[in-house]
């Protein structure tokens, strides 16, 4: 069924011929909708904005029923078994070659990509693009903190050392950092103070800009690798470490060079 939407929905995006049958527009329109909600969840490619809509800022999911749009903003409880909390309504209009989504007053054009993907364009040429899954098929969690990484970050107020893995029993370049807290600009502060103390309790010693990118090994493997650029009046070098996470709040930094690898577990869930 969901193929026979698919290639329905393709004929009607593609087509450039008239049409004299009355009946025709909402018909089309009933299947563009069913192909939406054919789907249990929809994607949300990451980094996409559009000032007009907020529902989609930060969103990782889209469900699509009853006429009603449902987003999922977190990774921290995620669960592709369930849509998400936060829900507007949308209606489709298509005429025989276009068809638009309106979101909560933001009306989008939609352009077909492939069977289940789908491009999102609004009046300002913001493109959100949109893959559809079933629950069972959906990727896999690593995959999605994979590229939400700076998202997971911030779901947390701050960060702290739990654990330090040092085979080797020397000092690494980010031993003494026990606190760490990301802004949504990609801005960060961190503490040397003492583990195990509260949001208020710590002395924030450093502060800069973070960055992530993609690193690959020599078996192909690719992982994050996240860099710490310090203000100029810290005085401190910056740090590089690759960055994995272990669960949605638990992450591990390492040191490349001496092996050495810090644990940290988010402290205070802050949802979207």
């Amino acid at each position: 069924m969901k193929n026979f939407l698919s290639l329905l929905f393709f004929a009607i995006i593609l087509s450039s011929c008239g049409s004299d049958d009355d009946s025709t527009p909402q018909l089309q329109s009933n299947s563009i909708q069913e192909l939406l909600e054919s789907y249990d969840l929809w994607y949300v490619e990451p980094d996409q904005f559009s000032s007009d809509f907020n529902l989609g800022q930060d969103a990782i999911t889209f469900s699509f029923l009853n006429n009603q749009l449902y987003a999922n903003k977190n990774l921290v409880g995620f669960n592709p078994e369930i849509i998400g909390e936060q829900e507007t309504s949308y209606s489709v209009e298509q005429t025989e070659n276009t068809a638009n989504v309106t979101i909560n007053d933001t009306e989008f054009k939609v352009i077909g990509i492939s069977g289940n993907s789908l491009k999102l364009v609004d009046d300002d040429n913001t493109a959100f693009y949109i893959t559809g899954y079933n629950a069972s098929e959906f990727p896999s969690l690593d995959i999605i903190y994979f590229e939400r990484m700076a998202h997971l970050f911030n779901e947390y107020k701050f960060w702290q050392k739990t654990e330090t893995e040092n085979p080797d029993e020397i000092d690494g370049e980010f031993s003494s950092i026990n606190h760490i807290e990301f802004s949504a600009i990609r801005n960060f502060k961190s503490s040397e103070d003492a583990e195990g103390l509260t949001y208020d309790e710590i002395n924030w010693q450093y502060q800069g800009s973070y960055k992530l990118t993609k690193m690959e090994d020599d078996d192909g493997n690719i992982s994050n690798e996240l860099i710490f650029v310090y203000l100029d009046e810290n005085n401190r070098e910056n740090d590089t470490l690759k960055v994995r996470v272990i669960n949605e709040n638990k992450i591990q930094l390492s040191e490349s060079e001496s092996g050495i690898h810090y644990l940290f577990e988010g402290n205070t869930n802050t949802p979207f």
